[in-house]
């Protein structure tokens, strides 16, 4: 096994050099991104297939390739209030406690389980985690110090879980499952005393004669009574659901589309629903209307007083992320990839500092940048030579030996992931 893979990396190095069309288009997907998080004052936009894009507080972009986190390309993260950056993998996860240049994964009964998704609260330390086996099932788990260990705080047999939403100040944790056996049900997995219990509410909505098939977590307003709202869905159909307390749900939005993310706007109060038809916004009791904004959002994010939102890249939006205005009836463009100046500044013997200006070689130009533009860190070396005008034996070795080095650290790290 360990000849046939040095046998691939430098069959794939061969290629680099002979001009083989090596480089997948699109780093294996279009960027398109699905969360914003916040760092400080610094703006976090993981990014499916890429990796993480960071801007820092003097505006600034850079970039945290995928190879440098892990082979799962289609993972989650969260930013605990300390700092500390989550990433979800194919078992367990990785988390960084440097700003992302290095990644350690976690130990114990959660790095063998498949991640949901995770949530951290603001006003302290502690992270949630939402987890199930190949067989099924449901975990709630929370971990108090940087991910170094993680406490189980529920565990439900026979259901499949879909995500989980805490509330702003921690107390109301909520986990959406659908039942395994027939007939099935849509249930909240739900505690309002900070996690230290919890009880099942069935959800029971009709949508066109049918119960819904899958029931997500969106939002839990800060506001009393705490309003929780989901998303449903039946087929193609979605439907966006306010739940309070124990009666049944109403309905607000029924849509052949996706509802991906809710929140209120923090200057307007606006209601505001990010949907893969855009968005759609709700002013006191009035229905939720379509706004002309954005044509598809994934994601919201609410900071120091404004409302962000995840945009298309391309064209309509010509935006990745938009800052909203006037009840998010209006948008300033806040990033598009382009914008990316190169891989994050790091130090030499990291994972990101390693491998990503390689990549950034490779792929800059698959984010509209020129592929001569050099890397913002300050290179030495292969990654000083690749990005020079100058062409010859000199460079070729360099990008040989760049490539062997970073494609033999990925193989060997497919390798530990995969035992």
């Amino acid at each position: 096994m360990r000849s046939r893979g040095l046998g691939i990396v430098l069959a794939v190095v061969i290629g680099l050099l002979a001009g083989l069309p090596l480089a997948a288009h699109g780093h294996g997907g279009v960027p398109a991104p699905q969360q914003i998080l916040w760092r400080g004052d610094s703006l976090l936009l993981p990014t499916p297939y890429w990796g993480l894009f960071v801007r820092s507080p003097q505006g600034e972009w850079h970039w945290i390739c995928d190879e440098a986190i892990n082979a799962y390309q289609q993972h989650t993260f969260a930013v605990g209030s300390d700092g500390t950056l989550y990433v979800t993998d194919r078992a367990g996860m990785q988390v960084s406690r440097d700003g992302g240049c290095t990644w350690e994964s976690i130990t114990g009964p959660l790095s063998t389980l498949y991640i949901v998704n995770m949530q951290a609260i603001a006003q302290s330390s502690r992270v949630w985690a939402l987890a199930s086996s190949d067989g099924g099932g449901a975990s709630l788990w929370t971990s108090d110090d940087q991910g170094q260990s993680w406490q189980q705080r529920l565990d439900v047999r026979d259901v499949w879980p879909a995500g989980v939403r805490v509330s702003a100040d921690g107390q109301t944790i909520v986990a959406g499952v659908m039942t395994s056996a027939a007939p099935r049900q849509a249930q909240l997995l739900l505690s309002q005393d900070g996690g230290r219990t919890f009880a099942t509410q069935t959800v029971f909505h009709l949508v066109g004669g049918q119960p819904l098939s899958q029931l997500t977590p969106l939002w839990i307003d800060p506001l009393p009574p705490h309003d929780i709202w989901l998303a449903g869905r039946v087929d193609a159909v979605s439907v966006l659901l306010q739940l309070q307390g124990s009666t049944p749900p109403r309905e607000h939005l029924r849509l052949t589309v996706s509802i991906f993310d809710m929140l209120a706007d923090p200057q307007s109060g606006t209601l505001v629903v990010a949907t893969a038809g855009g968005l759609y916004s709700q002013t006191a009791d009035s229905p939720f209307s379509s706004l002309s904004t954005l044509s598809t959002s994934r994601c919201l994010s609410a900071h120091a007083d404004s409302l962000y939102a995840c945009g298309w890249n391309f064209q309509p939006d010509l935006a990745a992320v938009v800052q909203l205005q006037q009840s998010a009836t209006q948008r300033t463009r806040v990033f598009q990839y382009q914008d990316t100046a190169g891989p994050q500044s790091c130090p030499a013997e990291s994972p990101v500092a390693r491998i990503c200006p390689m990549a950034w070689n490779i792929y800059a130009d698959q984010l509209g940048i020129p592929a001569r533009t050099a890397p913002a860190t300050t290179p030495s070396g292969c990654a000083l030579t690749m990005a020079s005008k100058h062409d010859g034996s000199g460079r070729t070795l360099c990008v040989m030996l760049s490539s062997l080095i970073a494609l033999g650290y990925l193989w060997q790290r497919r390798r530990q992931h995969a035992r």
